[in-house]
């Protein structure tokens, strides 16, 4: 039987916890920049750094729960822009938003594809003094930044593993408050949750599955609940400052740039249709599948390989935004991180050639 692929990454217990200041995580020389707990909350810290006058904030009809909730707890309203089937955004949309004269806008970097330095540019140009916060998850590691934006997060606890850390930067001046850690909850669940993933991989003991899937679950719901910013964990910060960056770097590339050779142009599509280069950093392999996404999300399961949904959207995003609402429908993401091999690849390709063979 196969090794399982995908879901939440785990970790082994660390005894001693190495701190150093310069970490090798930061890819450019930036004014300042905070760890946070989560995305979301380094979303939050830098709304708590802006002062708004009319609280509008203008985002993507292609977003997630989490990255709305930040400015719905801060009492924003929020103003829509659609984007295309290839992730274009349309300026007309965004030109109407900011005729509403909003304090800030997001903007993110799906999968990498570098759809929004037009944007941003329009924006500079003709409002100033909008802030511009982009979302750079998708392409933190890659080994250049094209998004000239005001402020920039990235939620690095999706990269690997780690049980908290997001990374919250001021590309324009240094933040006026910082970030401290608070024990929590969602720490310690998600620590124990990822220890206990280690304990199930080495035994396949279901019992231990379960446990660590209803700790991870309970975490995010702690998360959910939580009002104020928290900094990221000593612990997590010791796991970053001892993480090969580069072996992450070529892992991922390669894991890609093999399942585009042995799925492209099958029934299934990339999104992202060419192969990565020596510069980029993928975060995932992301496919259109349409009518049978979830079958084939259920296929997958059964055969160990677990493929997450980006994203399920906001219900007014989905009953008003056509794409959106296609492309949550029909988007599977495939892992290709630095867990796996080119071996893992072949499995992937070979089991969802074999669901389109038995349908």
């Amino acid at each position: 039987m196969h090794r399982e692929i995908g879901s939440e990454f785990h970790i082994t217990e660390k005894n001693n916890i190495i701190l150093d200041r310069n970490l090798s995580i930061i890819q450019k020389s930036y004014h300042d920049y905070v760890y946070a707990r989560s995305g979301r909350e380094a979303i939050g810290f830098i709304l708590d750094e802006i002062e708004p006058c009319t609280r509008i904030a203008v985002l993507p009809a292609y977003i997630c729960e989490s990255m709305l909730e930040p400015f719905l707890k801060r009492g924003y309203s929020v103003e829509y822009f659609s984007i295309d089937q290839n992730f274009n955004p349309d300026l007309k949309e965004i030109e109407i938003a900011l005729n509403k004269n909003p304090d800030v806008m997001l903007v993110i970097d799906w999968f990498g594809m570098n759809k929004n330095q037009e944007v941003i540019s329009l924006v500079k140009k003709r409002f100033p003094n909008l802030v511009t916060l982009a979302d750079c998850t998708h392409n933190f590691f890659n080994d250049f930044m094209t998004i000239e934006a005001d402020f920039v997060i990235a939620s690095l606890r999706k990269w690997f593993a780690l049980p908290d850390g997001a990374i919250a930067i001021n590309c324009r001046n240094d933040f006026k408050n910082r970030l401290k850690f608070v024990d929590s909850c969602f720490f310690n669940k998600r620590k124990k949750a990822m220890l206990l993933k280690a304990e199930y991989l080495n035994s396949r003991e279901q019992s231990l599955k379960m446990q660590y899937r209803k700790l991870l679950s309970a975490a995010e719901h702690f998360l959910d609940s939580e009002s104020m910013p928290v900094g990221i964990s000593a612990f997590s910060l010791s796991l970053i400052n001892e993480m090969d960056f580069n072996f992450m770097k070529m892992k991922r590339r390669e894991n890609f740039n093999a399942l585009y050779d042995l799925i492209d142009g099958f029934a299934s599509t990339p999104i992202i249709n060419r192969t990565i280069t020596s510069a980029e950093c993928p975060f995932c392999f992301p496919i259109i599948v349409e009518n049978n996404r979830n079958k084939l999300q259920e296929w997958l399961a059964g055969n160990g390989i677990y493929c997450p949904i980006l994203w399920p959207l906001p219900d007014y995003v989905y009953l008003n935004y056509e794409v959106s609402a296609y492309l949550s429908d029909n988007m599977l993401s495939i892992p290709c991180d630095q867990r796996y091999s080119v071996d893992d690849m072949e499995y992937i390709a070979k089991t969802i050639k074999a669901f389109f063979w038995r349908s």
